[in-house]
């Protein structure tokens, strides 16, 4: 490092392509998992640290950024928009939030450009010069059947399967909050933007403004911000508001929750219950041929765990009781007794908390 040297034989990595769903003989059915050496990650730990450690006790990460940071979590990106909307409902603005969806991210940051973005924030000759090797000449080899391709060259993106690649695309895009007029929330590649105004026509425009704004800053640092995918929605408590429906979703996923334009949480509810009917019906299945102790696993891994996040935000909803019922359906199921019995026994026996006592857990 002190040379300014990263090895080349290092800088080769092993792709292992899993199949994830579609025709089996078009590549994009499968997902590429990059191998790297174990000696080149064990480096990049040692830069990761003194890298992290600058930007963190510097102060020198947006404040928009939640992904890939100690202390920061999804529940935390998805904890401040719903803040925003909430003030926004309580000034009787109308709020609007863009969702964009980034081709690729992480395979299409410029080195070149990175390169300048680390000298931007003060990185001297020496560390530049390890970074130029770190990025440059890097290869890949695939493994399909037992048989490997030869070496092909890897000249865009940050290394995949390596300690610095996230690390890395965090510094490329730090600096867009600050170049866009808007409240920003990024998670890695998941970028939304909000805004709040008393006129819903002027923020239309101001929303169609910033996007533009924001596909302009995409373009410049190499970035394809695919339109068909982003989503726009305009969120508010009032009745008989015509926008064009084409336009403005109505309910979007963000970060793993449904989130509707009146924060009633209908959708997501409707996808929790789809998803628990499923695991009460594992579960079902499991009773006859598990032991109660690995029931009890896969209630907490499959059915808990789901319903756990994001209760915080969905827990004091008017549906809440809907999901209360298949809860007591899981635990009757584990117990394997009648539909109707009192459950109230069957919680304390298996040491279970009721979604409402998970709920008020939080809080306390």
């Amino acid at each position: 490092m002190n040379d300014g040297v990263f090895p080349d034989q290092l800088k080769l990595s092993r792709v292992c392509p899993i199949y994830k769903s579609g025709p089996k003989d078009l590549p994009q059915s499968y997902r590429p998992i990059s191998v790297i050496p174990v000696l080149g990650k064990l480096i990049e730990i040692v830069v990761y640290n003194q890298i992290n450690y600058y930007f963190e006790n510097n102060n020198l990460f947006s404040a928009s950024q939640f992904g890939f940071r100690k202390g920061k979590t999804t529940l935390n990106g998805l904890d401040e928009l719903v803040r925003q909307i909430h003030t926004s409902f309580e000034e009787k603005d109308f709020a609007q939030a863009t969702f964009c969806d980034i081709s690729k991210a992480f395979d299409c940051v410029d080195s070149k450009i990175l390169i300048k973005k680390l000298k931007y924030y003060g990185f001297t000759e020496s560390p530049i010069k390890s970074f130029k090797s770190y990025l440059h000449n890097r290869k890949q080899i695939l493994n399909v059947n037992g048989k490997w391709s030869t070496e092909g060259q890897v000249e865009w993106g940050v290394p995949q399967g390596s300690v610095l690649g996230p690390l890395l695309f965090l510094i490329y895009i730090n600096d867009l909050p600050s170049s866009i007029n808007s409240k920003t929330i990024l998670y890695a590649d998941d970028t939304t933007f909000f805004n709040s105004n008393k006129d819903i026509s002027n923020l239309k425009l101001l929303a169609t403004e910033i996007l533009e704004n924001a596909s302009n800053w995409f373009h410049s640092n190499g970035f394809l911000l695919n339109k068909d995918k982003t989503k726009n929605m305009i969120f508010h408590l009032k009745n008989n508001i015509n926008y064009p429906e084409e336009e403005f979703v109505q309910s979007v996923k963000f970060l793993g929750i449904n989130i509707d334009h009146k924060l009633t949480w209908t959708s997501h509810i409707d996808y929790l219950k789809k998803r628990l009917s499923r695991v009460i019906y594992l579960l079902s299945r499991l009773t006859d041929v598990v032991p109660i102790d690995y029931l009890r696993t896969a209630y907490f891994a499959y059915f808990q765990s789901v319903v756990r996040y994001g209760l915080i935000l969905y827990g004091n909803c008017s549906r809440i009781e809907e999901i209360l019922i298949l809860q007591k359906k899981a635990v009757r199921v584990l117990k394997k007794c009648s539909p109707t019995e009192h459950c109230k026994p069957i919680f304390i026996h298996f040491q279970f908390q009721t979604i409402v006592n998970l709920y008020i857990s939080y809080y306390y």
